[in-house]
């Protein structure tokens, strides 16, 4: 029985080698930035599950190792981002993602905005990766991953509750994800532990027009963590008489977790609306 077992998880675990290693090849195939334009699917849901493009994507971005896809229909503006490594993960999930456009295809990062988790206080939510951490057999695995992809995005809907605006007049600068407003935003982990975040926004809010297919520039960042705000980071003084700036990392995978987490990482594109 324990040979069993032990054959097993070597089974489980090649598996999930096997996965990540899917998930590189397929980085190095994509382009840094997505080139063409793309009608979205009629099914389209800003639901974090990225089922309707059957979870590929047009575009891997090596600045803010995410992959992503951007498409459009007749009334809104979609963007689609996936995060597969932890460190990017958390750092979305604390530190939220901003979505800028720029009508006429400039790349200036002024521009209609909407930003995404948007947290009250240090009310933040939290990843249970234990799912990743295969157990000796595979239905074991399937029940851990799940649990934790259950929990996890319970914590996601609890705490990732608004969206934050600007450059759009006669918008709220702060709103619910839920709204009617035509700007939507949600999250969600999957079983193997990847991270999808979509947004949708109204194509006349920032005045633009599937119909004229008109030229935008698009300005993505992943933005930097507030580390104080994070459980189990304590920020503590420097040398006397200068700010803050050094981290007391109470547990060792925190740095890990979170070192990569203290800059804003971004890219900049430019995409022209697809017409039907």
């Amino acid at each position: 029985m324990h040979l069993i077992n032990k054959l097993n998880k070597i089974v489980v675990t090649a598996f999930a080698v096997f996965v990540s290693s899917v998930l590189t090849s397929a980085a190095q195939r994509l382009p840094d930035l997505q080139k063409e334009s793309l009608r979205a699917p009629a099914d389209i849901k800003i639901d974090g599950k990225p089922a309707e493009w059957d979870n590929k994507f047009r575009a891997f971005n090596k600045s803010t190792e995410v992959f992503y896809t951007i498409a459009n229909d007749d009334n809104r503006l979609y963007l689609t981002i996936q995060a597969d490594r932890r460190n990017i993960i958390n750092k979305i999930i604390n530190g939220g993602v901003a979505l800028t456009i720029k009508k006429g295809g400039k790349k200036d990062r002024n521009g209609a905005s909407i930003t995404y988790p948007v947290f009250k206080g240090n009310d933040r939510p939290s990843v249970d990766f234990s799912g990743a951490d295969w157990p000796g057999t595979e239905a074991a695995a399937v029940k851990k991953a799940t649990s934790a992809m259950v929990l996890s995005n319970l914590s996601i809907n609890s705490f990732s509750r608004y969206i934050r605006t600007s450059g759009m007049q006669g918008v709220d600068t702060l709103m619910f994800v839920d709204n009617s407003k035509g700007i939507n935003a949600s999250a969600a982990i999957d079983i193997k532990m990847a991270l999808t975040v979509e947004f949708a926004i109204d194509l006349k809010l920032p005045g633009l027009s599937a119909a004229d297919q008109t030229k935008i520039a698009y300005h993505v960042q992943l933005i930097a963590v507030d580390q104080s705000g994070i459980p189990e980071i304590e920020v503590v003084d420097g040398t006397e008489g200068l700010k803050k700036d050094s981290l007391q990392i109470q547990r060792p995978t925190k740095t890990e977790q979170y070192s990569s987490s203290k800059f804003n990482t971004d890219f900049v594109g430019e995409y022209t609306l697809a017409k039907e």
